[in-house]
C-alpha cells in the first residue's frame, strides 16, 4: 500500500509541540503491528474480511495503532440509525468498516493524542480502502466494552453514541449471547450518509465502482417509461411474459447506473425492489417480474439505436429543466453512445 505522509498535525506534549502521523503500515511492518496487538490488546491481532491497518507515529517513534475490518453484519442501532432495509445491507454493507482495534503505545501522557490519532485516522479511511479494495466507506463504526473503557477519545474525535448492544455475537452465521453489551458508536465519512445508504439506487457520490452517471433517486422513472411507451413493440404479442417498453426503461436505467453488459444490467435489474419494478410498468405475476440478461439483449437487438437515443436524450433535457440542474455528465456520456449495444463489454 502507498505511503502517504500528508495526514500529519501538531500536538502538544510535555510543554512542546511535536508532529504527528497516521499512515498505513508497510508489509515489512505486518510482525511487528500484529506482536504489539498479541502482546498489549485484549482481542489481539486478528481481523475480519477487508481490513486496514494503520501506525500513528510521533517523533519518529510508534505512538498508536489502529485496526479497521468489515462492518458488523447486522447492529439494530447502526442499522435504526441508517434507515436501510435488510436487502440495501447486505448490499451495501462494505461501505461501512469497524474500528476493531485501537491501541495507544506510548506511557508518557500526551493530552488529546488519542483523539488526535482517530480524526486524522477517519479523515484519510476511505481513500486508503480505495487503493486497497476498489471502493471507499462513508461510514465508520465502533464497538467499546463500557467494562474496560468509556470510549472518551472517540466522544472527543467527535464520534457519535448510538446506544448498547444486547450482547449477541455472530460465530458461524449464528448469534449467540455471551458476551458484554458494547458501546455503539458511529463516525459519518459524508454528510449525507443516511440518505445515500438508505436510498433505492446507489448514488453518484457513494466510492463504488461501477460508479452512477445519474442519481436514479433524483429522475422520474415514470418519465422515462412514458417516452419509451411511444415506441412500438415489434415482437409477436402472443406468448410475452415481459412488457416491451419496461425491458427498455431498465436496460436504459441500468446504463446509467454503471453496468456496461448485458449480465451487469441484468443482475443490477435483479437487485431492484419490487416498487422500481412496478414503477418501470414490468409485467405482473403475483409479483412484478424482472426480465433476465438474456430477455434485455434481445429486446435492445429489437431496438432501433437511433431512435432509442434520441427519445432518452429527450427524457434527460426535459430532467434538466424540471430539476433545473444541467445533468451535464450523464448528457454528455449518452450522446457519445449512439448505440447503446456498442458499449457493452466482453462481460456478456
Amino acid at each position: 500500500m502507498k505511503e502517504n505522509t500528508d495526514h500529519c498535525e501538531q500536538v502538544k506534549v510535555s510543554g512542546k509541540v511535536a508532529p504527528v502521523e497516521v499512515r498505513p503500515i508497510t508489509e515489512d511492518e505486518r510482525g511487528r503491528w500484529d506482536e504489539l496487538m498479541v502482546d498489549r490488546h485484549y482481542l489481539g491481532a486478528r481481523l475480519v474480511g477487508e481490513s486496514v491497518r494503520y501506525v500513528a507515529l510521533w517523533e519518529g517513534r510508534w505512538a498508536a495503532l489502529l485496526g479497521w475490518s468489515s462492518a458488523a453484519y447486522k447492529t439494530g442501532h447502526r442499522d435504526r440509525w441508517i434507515g436501510w432495509s435488510e436487502d440495501q445491507r447486505h448490499q451495501r454493507l462494505s461501505l461501512v468498516a469497524n474500528n476493531a482495534r485501537f491501541l495507544m503505545l506510548s506511557e508518557e501522557r500526551r493530552p488529546n493524542l488519542a483523539s488526535m490519532v482517530l480524526s486524522r485516522t477517519v479523515r484519510r479511511l476511505s481513500a486508503d480502502w480505495e487503493q486497497a479494495y476498489g471502493h471507499g466507506v462513508v461510514l465508520a463504526e465502533t464497538f467499546v466494552d463500557p467494562t474496560r473503557f468509556q470510549g472518551t477519545c472517540y466522544r472527543a474525535a467527535g464520534w457519535e453514541v448510538l446506544g448498547r448492544t444486547q450482547g449477541y455475537a455472530r460465530h458461524a452465521g449464528r448469534y449467540r449471547s455471551g458476551s458484554h453489551p458494547k458501546l455503539s458508536l458511529i463516525y459519518p465519512l459524508h454528510r449525507r450518509v443516511q440518505e445515500m445508504l438508505s436510498a433505492v439506487f446507489l448514488s453518484p457520490e457513494l466510492p463504488v465502482y461501477p460508479r452512477a452517471l445519474l442519481d436514479l433517486n433524483r429522475v422520474s422513472l415514470e418519465g422515462l417509461r412514458d417516452t419509451l411507451h411511444k415506441f412500438k413493440d415489434p415482437r409477436d404479442p402472443q406468448g410475452q411474459r415481459h412488457k416491451y417498453h419496461a425491458v427498455l426503461c431498465l436496460a436504459v436505467l441500468g446504463w446509467f447506473a454503471g453496468q456496461r453488459s448485458y449480465r451487469g444490467i441484468g443482475r443490477w435489474v435483479k437487485s431492484l425492489p419490487q416498487s422500481v419494478l412496478e414503477r418501470v410498468g414490468c409485467a405482473r405475476d403475483g409479483w412484478w417480474r424482472a426480465p433476465g440478461t438474456e430477455t434485455i439483449r434481445r429486446h435492445l437487438h429489437a431496438t432501433d439505436p437511433e431512435a432509442l437515443h434520441e427519445a432518452v436524450c429527450w427524457w434527460l433535457e426535459e430532467e434538466s429543466r424540471r430539476q433545473s440542474k444541467s445533468l451535464r455528465r450523464a448528457r454528455f456520456m449518452w450522446e457519445k453512445t449512439p448505440d447503446l449495444k456498442l458499449t457493452m463489454g466482453s462481460n456478456k
